[in-house]
């Protein structure tokens, strides 16, 4: 059966809504879901996710935003590499607007430690190398990290 958007944003909702904890394991959990999918399959999951978070109160998504952050974070290497290269490719490819997130992941990226910030910075080099237009990608990040993933 095919959910329609209201569905799908009422469960943003609740997902939202639940302990840490528990948004953290079904964050993971949908994670782990995405990463098995084939690619037609992931790109119409994420687009109507996307869509749907924009129709949810600011602080329901910032909640999921963080709990997803923090769930690709504690993906291996190759996993966090695919998966983020995959985001990025969506949103450049369908115009994603990305700057009411933009402080969102400035702060979650500054309250990493700095082995995991070291991390992540190695493997967003890596993704940037997979992209043909870097430049134009560079453009969705903030600037501090722009400068730091550049280097």
């Amino acid at each position: 059966m095919q959910s329609n958007d209201l569905d799908i944003q009422n469960l943003l909702v609740i997902m939202a809504n639940l302990p840490e904890f528990l948004r953290a394991s079904v964050s993971r959990q949908k994670l782990k879901e995405l990463v098995e999918m084939k690619d037609d399959e992931k790109i119409t999951v994420t687009l109507r996710a996307i869509k749907c978070m924009q129709n949810i109160p600011p602080e329901h998504s910032k909640k999921l935003l963080l709990s997803w952050l923090t769930a690709i974070t504690k993906l291996d290497s190759a996993d966090f590499i695919n998966t983020t290269y995959f985001y990025l490719n969506i949103v450049l490819t369908y115009h994603i607007p990305t700057q009411a997130y933009i402080e969102i992941m400035s702060n979650f990226f500054y309250a990493l430690k700095d082995e995991e910030k070291s991390r992540i910075i190695d493997n967003l080099r890596e993704v940037l190398c997979l992209f043909p237009f870097r430049e134009r990608l560079l453009t969705i990040f903030p600037r501090e990290i722009r400068r730091i993933i550049s280097d």
